[in-house]
């Protein structure tokens, strides 16, 4: 049920977000919605070579 729901608000998301923001807008998020997530991923890798190191 729950994916069920997920796969809904996902389609309502971006039926709405194609109304209202055009082709180089929705590029644009996505761009930087990429980049944060990768930096998101860079802080964990830090954070775990940091607990790696005072575990040692």
């Amino acid at each position: 049920m729950n994916v069920y729901k997920y796969s809904n608000i996902i389609i309502f998301i971006k039926r709405l977000t194609s109304k209202v923001m055009n082709r180089a807008m929705i590029k644009w998020t996505s761009i930087i919605a990429g980049l944060l997530l990768f930096g998101f991923g860079c802080y964990f890798i830090y954070e775990c070579i940091h607990d790696l190191k005072a575990l040692i």
